[in-house]
């Protein structure tokens, strides 16, 4: 656990300041948690601040309750990979796992055997006797990897291990490390700067952001009730749409309604238990997924019915998927017709869905069990 941990670094060419912020961090015994966020936010330093190679500025770093910044790294029983390998290019592979167990003193015996069963575990037989500029990158990874586990860890850290990987060869890593964490059942932190890689690998995702976590839960939970505007376009591809508007108070109390009016125009049906406490005009973001959305038509049916309206600005086939990129507001109210003003979104229109042309205008409506609001600013929370 990692409690009101700051770190900084305010010296030299590289300073940056405050990396860390106050940050708090429970990692449960046992699980897959990954930590995901952009670089420089601090996913590298936090798991040098748990395996002991960097000290906070103040706060504590805990294992099992008991604080652990008085011991050594050697004796914390943990093991980082690091992003570039960091294998010993004069050393056969058999070398370099071997040395982390020789600084341990483990017998020589003792040390054969777990180099043989981790090579095994992860088919690395044939590169034992090999130095790192006769292997492959996936081989160079897999024996950094089998560095770490014969030192039979309780916490293994991992900073993004497949983050020069092909698409392919991620997911196989992905199924590589999901096989050793069965196998071992220790508990892994791993960082990373893919969301995709975050979600399928996690038991839990963490959030890094500003210096803080700003959330942590389930794949399921962060994708779907992301804590606020920064979490929310902090995964996806496309990230989460968010179109700024306000909660008008005129309330429907038969149907327990109230309503969204974006800034570009348009409305939906809000419910009045969204709306909350909310005052008459309070700005909110309205933030929904690609795929939460209902086409409704063209623009001159139904003109009354509430919906967001925009101008189709590009139109992708993706598989059983049609992806439209439309810009929000009404070209018929801008000077000579011109693009509207409006912010822009993604919309996935999924089979039977009729595909509109560039430049055609679009109406939609957003499913509200796939939608969010948000307060205002870069972290606004998510309300309700």
């Amino acid at each position: 656990m990692l409690s009101q941990v700051r770190r900084s670094f305010s010296r030299g060419r590289h300073a940056r300041g405050d990396v860390l912020r106050g940050l708090d961090l429970e990692v449960r015994a046992g699980e897959y948690l990954t930590l995901v966020g952009a670089s420089g936010a601090g996913k590298t330093t936090l798991l040098r601040l748990i395996a002991g190679l960097d000290r906070p500025d103040s706060g504590d770093v805990c294992f099992n309750r008991a604080s652990v910044l008085g011991v050594p790294p050697v004796d914390r029983g943990v093991a980082l990979v690091f992003q570039g390998e960091a294998l010993h290019p004069h050393l056969t592979a058999r070398a370099n796992m071997a040395l982390p167990l020789r600084v341990r003193r483990v017998g020589r015996a003792e040390i054969a055997a777990r180099i043989d069963e981790a090579a095994a575990a992860l088919g690395i037989q044939g590169v034992l006797g090999r130095t790192p500029g006769r292997m492959s990158g996936g081989e160079r990874r897999r024996v950094a990897l089998a560095r770490a586990l014969v030192q039979r860890p309780s916490v293994l850290l991992l900073d993004e291990p497949l983050a020069s990987v092909d698409e392919a060869r991620r997911r196989a890593g992905w199924d590589e490390l999901r096989a050793v964490h069965r196998r071992l059942g220790c508990t892994v932190v791993h960082v990373t700067h893919d969301d995709q890689e975050a979600m399928a690998l996690g038991d839990r995702i963490a959030v890094l952001g500003g210096g803080v976590v700003q959330q942590v839960g389930t794949p399921t939970q962060v994708w779907e009730r992301p804590a606020n505007r920064f979490v929310a376009r902090a995964l996806g591809r496309p990230v989460m749409n968010m179109v700024e508007g306000r909660v008008e108070g005129r309330v429907d109390r038969r149907e327990g309604r109230a309503w969204f009016v974006a800034a570009a125009g348009g409305r939906l049906a809000i419910s009045d238990a969204w709306a909350g406490s909310l005052p008459d005009g309070a700005p909110v973001g309205l933030g929904f997924r690609a795929g939460a959305i209902d086409v409704a038509g063209p623009v001159e049916a139904g003109g009354a019915e509430p919906a967001l309206h925009g101008v189709v600005l590009d139109v992708a086939r993706l598989g059983d998927r049609v992806e439209v990129r439309a810009r929000l507001g009404d070209a018929a109210t801008s000077p000579d017709n011109a693009e509207p003003a409006g912010p822009e979104v993604i919309l996935h229109l999924g089979r039977g869905e009729e595909t509109p042309a560039i430049g055609q205008p679009i109406r939609f409506r957003v499913r509200m069990d796939g939608a969010c609001l948000f307060e205002p600013g870069e972290f606004g929370a998510r309300l309700g």
